[in-house]
């Protein structure tokens, strides 16, 4: 068994940043995490119960080297481009834990079955997020968005 580790960042009184541990979540064994967009859909409904909110939530996982889960944060948010906004946070925190890769989750309980585009605006924002990353030496390695039994990801 596997166990991740949920993290928040809080800011010191000089506006330092810090983790915190806010809980652990476990990968059992018997779950075969292989990395796919449904295994990580699977495992924020196993761990968060996102339906149950009724909102739009970001999720990032941290991933080492041979692409093991090191840690999860949640970020609540309105629309793709306010994580663009808060793409200083996203990295300050895999800096500060130590990932060489990340995924990012978005869960949208109000998806609509069809057939998914993400847009010339997603896509420009999901380019900048990766370009970020590259520069800082995190690989970004999915955007995921899902929710109504949806399921739609970008690979870069």
């Amino acid at each position: 068994m596997q166990l991740v580790n949920e993290y928040q960042m809080l800011h010191s009184g000089n506006n330092m940043p810090i983790l915190k541990i806010v809980d652990q979540h476990s990968v059992t064994d018997e779950f075969e995490f292989v990395g796919s967009p449904e295994d990580f859909a699977f495992l924020i409904e196993a761990w968060f119960s996102p339906n149950l909110l009724n909102e739009e939530i970001v999720y990032i996982f941290s991933l080492d080297v041979d692409y093991n889960i090191t840690g999860v944060f949640q970020i609540p948010y309105k629309n793709m481009k306010e994580v663009t906004l808060i793409a200083r946070d996203i990295f300050m925190m895999m800096l500060l834990i130590g990932a060489e890769r990340c995924t990012i989750v978005h869960h949208n309980p109000n998806l609509e079955y069809k057939e998914h585009r993400f847009s010339n605006n997603e896509k420009k924002d999901m380019s900048y997020l990766s370009c970020i990353g590259n520069l800082l030496g995190i690989e970004v390695i999915d955007f995921i968005v899902f929710g109504n039994d949806s399921i739609y990801f970008w690979h870069k």
